[in-house]
């Protein structure tokens, strides 16, 4: 699966606390934004992706002509992080998901 993957219907389907293996993250979401180490020395894997989406307005001539002030495109972002820790044993030990959209 390819970035887009990363989604949060995925997430909860993919991911098992206790189940879910660190190569079966990677074939799943593949390589995470950042690695680090948390206090008592877990891996945790931290995901982040960001996606912009543009789109012309059909009606934006009309707008115009009727004296509107529409700039004719519409915006809207969305992203979601995801942060997991693995255990001594490279298995999913807990994740948490955040996804926003405006």
């Amino acid at each position: 699966m390819d970035d887009s993957g990363l989604t949060q219907g995925n997430v909860q389907m993919y991911l098992e606390s206790g189940v879910t293996t660190k190569s079966e993250v990677i074939d799943t979401f593949g390589s995470p934004n950042i690695t680090t180490r948390d206090g008592v020395g877990n891996e945790r894997w931290v995901y982040e992706r960001n996606s912009q989406q543009v789109k012309r307005d059909s009606a934006f001539y009309s707008v115009i002509l009727v004296g509107g002030s529409s700039s004719g495109f519409e915006s809207s972002s969305r992203n979601i992080t995801l942060i997991i820790t693995f255990d001594d044993a490279d298995v999913v030990y807990d994740f948490d998901s955040r996804y926003s959209s405006f």
